[in-house]
């Protein structure tokens, strides 16, 4: 049913006015905001995806599939993951024993410890976020320079802070004995 009297064209040049009365700086980023590279790639995955869906239905599009992709790319999440934890750890952990051998009470320094390790996890979430650097480029960079200071600072081998931390190896936490493993 068609509304007598209505003309699309004159809907379409209202638009058109609308647009252009915005000025240029609305079009440039309507035009960053359609044609940028993030919405080029996640196109061009969706319609590579239907390529495949429709070439090869019985054995693309079904549960396990799909289910063998999010595992695959599961395991590449916990690698980065761990990397960064344990990149992390490495320099709150140094960090937090050379405050204690310079005479810091143990609240200090382990607090200390956690400072710097959540300063290097606001540092790498900074590059990814703000710089825009693929996130495991970054956590690989950034586990190399965190570790790379750790052994600056705690030198090669295993940190022996037993004397610095009188009893913490005699803990018990929910009825059994804790270890410090050192």
């Amino acid at each position: 049913m068609m509304v007598v009297g209505w003309d699309p064209s004159a809907l379409i040049q209202a638009i058109n006015g609308a647009i252009e009365a915005s000025g240029r700086r609305t079009r440039r980023t309507l035009a960053r905001t359609v044609f940028s590279r993030e919405l080029a790639l996640a196109t061009l995955t969706i319609f590579i995806i239907f390529v495949f869906w429709i070439l090869y239905p019985t054995s693309f599009a079904n549960f396990r599939n799909f289910s063998a992709i999010l595992r695959n790319l599961a395991f590449e999440g916990i690698l980065a993951i761990g990397m960064m934890i344990g990149s992390m750890a490495s320099i709150g952990v140094v960090t937090g024993a050379l405050m204690k051998m310079w005479n810091t009470p143990v609240p200090l320094a382990v607090a200390t410890g956690l400072l710097m390790a959540a300063l290097g996890g606001f540092i790498n979430g900074f590059i990814v976020a703000k710089v825009r650097v693929n996130a495991l480029i970054t956590t690989l960079g950034t586990m190399g320079i965190f570790q790379g200071i750790a052994l600056l600072i705690g030198g090669p081998g295993s940190l022996f802070c037993r004397s610095h931390f009188p009893g913490l190896d005699r803990r018990n936490f929910l009825g059994c004995r804790a270890r410090s493993g050192y």
